[in-house]
């Protein structure tokens, strides 16, 4: 092993002996050892994960590979945005070709982004957007820019094809010791400063304001005008983007699609190697793939696809719910043919302080839904008291009978205490089934509920 390497071994591993003083993650407060280790190990699982795809049968591995490496349950969102380390490019009239990110609820809570455009967007190294994944842990609230917004843990992992290595957490992470203080340049203009985490006496973390795909996008090197980001979004699985999408109006030249459509829209382009004779497109109209000297080579355009079906699978073919304005299923009501209780398998149901505020993070996990149509939370006072309903629309329901699926939600009880909490499934029939309670004990509070 490499001194730097042991180094950084040793001192991460004192961060991750100290988890053990904290039992959960601070949300609300600023970076802690125990919130850095916790993203630590998550970024260090991954690594372990895509370095054990190299074998001596498999000497050589690309992007496509480390899909199988992301945690089981994420929301996955589409954008095509340019304001990002990570540019989205084509139009509707040749491929659309996004930035793709999965958001996995943890805790941690990590994103993990990739890109389907095949040029541009060169990161760390020289290696293009479209051969490396761009990850980011929540671990705490800033200190830089805007105290008290969610700040994260970057890293870049290059996989151009014919990987045969993987690098360190040094080589993943963004310090301040490189580039001239700047790290690898993602406070330069796309993120804000998110404070920063000394690692040991010759490493600091640079950590950065996380973006919300919905919001605005307030860039610092003034080539870009601020902008809000939710119109840039063609497809979405996650009910907090999708509700932020509803009522906005997809940027001119875009369409809603899913990965599947774009998967066949490069593979259709890849058997003809022309985009041109496609019935209904724009003969005039710039072609971001396989265009000497200024497109994609074939080459990488079969990295591309690959890398595309691998996420296609990864999503499993869940309903886009981007620019939807129905919060919920809400199909005719008739009877339940059984009258029994709904079927879905609920393999998590966890209730967490998550601040010093008084804020419970509540959290659930199926691991399959058979007609389930949404999700309702319930808080009372004392365990057979009185439930009142803190969600104020339906959580629509993402699972399957063979997908799982992940939620979450955050409350503010009104004052200090002790709660208890059930939630409630509600399948097409109208029929429901209570789960809890589960009890939390909030030391301090005040505020209504807010979704995450």
């Amino acid at each position: 092993m490499r001194q730097k390497s042991r180094i950084l071994v040793i001192a991460l591993a004192i961060i991750v002996a100290s988890m053990a003083l904290d039992a959960i993650l601070v949300i609300a407060a600023a970076p802690t050892a125990a919130s850095v280790g916790s993203a630590t190990a998550e970024i260090q699982r991954f690594l372990d994960c895509v370095k054990g795809k190299i074998t001596v049968g498999t000497p050589t591995i690309s992007i496509s590979d480390t899909v199988e490496c992301l945690p089981g349950s994420c929301t996955v969102t589409l954008t095509m945005s340019d304001f990002s380390a990570q540019e989205a490019c084509g139009s509707a009239t040749t491929c659309q070709l996004p930035r793709v990110i999965l958001k996995c609820p943890g805790p941690p809570q990590v994103e993990y982004t990739y890109l389907l455009c095949g040029t541009g967007s060169t990161g760390a190294g020289g290696v293009i957007g479209s051969n490396r994944i761009e990850i980011g842990v929540v671990v705490g609230s800033s200190t830089g820019t805007n105290p008290g917004s969610s700040t994260m843990l970057m890293a870049d992992v290059p996989v151009p094809p014919g990987t045969n290595t993987v690098g360190t957490l040094t080589d993943a992470f963004s310090l301040f010791e490189e580039n001239d203080g700047k790290g690898k340049g993602c406070n330069t203009c796309c993120h804000k400063d998110g404070g920063s985490f000394k690692l040991d006496d010759k490493k600091t973390l640079l950590l950065s304001e996380r973006i919300e795909v919905f919001q605005e996008f307030a860039n610092s090197c003034g080539d870009k005008p601020e902008t809000v980001l939710a119109p840039f979004i063609i497809y979405t699985n996650d009910p907090i983007v999708g509700s932020n999408t509803c009522k906005v109006t997809l940027k001119e030249g875009l369409k809603y699609q899913t990965l599947s459509e774009i998967c066949d829209c490069i593979e259709a382009k890849l058997n003809r190697e022309s985009f041109r004779d496609f019935p209904g497109v724009d003969p005039n109209e710039p072609d971001p793939f396989i265009t000497p000297g200024t497109g994609t080579t074939k080459e990488q355009a079969e990295v591309v696809l690959k890398l595309c079906r691998a996420l296609q699978n990864k999503d499993k073919g869940k309903p886009n719910i981007a620019g939807t304005c129905t919060p919920s299923i809400t199909p005719t009501p008739k009877p339940s043919p059984t009258e029994s209780p709904t079927v879905i398998t609920l393999s998590v149901f966890s209730v967490n302080v998550v601040g010093d505020d008084g804020t419970v993070l509540i959290q659930w996990e199926t691991a399959s839904e058979i007609d389930n149509a949404e999700f309702n939370l319930y808080r009372a006072k004392t365990k057979d008291g009185r439930y009142k309903k803190i969600n104020d629309i339906p959580i629509p329901a993402q699972g399957s009978a063979v997908y799982e699926a992940s939620y979450s939600f955050v409350d503010r009880p009104p004052a200090t205490g002790t709660y208890y909490y059930k939630l409630e499934d509600v399948d097409y029939y109208g029929v429901s089934t209570l789960h809890g309670p589960v009890k939390v004990r909030v030391r301090s509070g005040g505020g209504e509920a807010r979704r995450r």
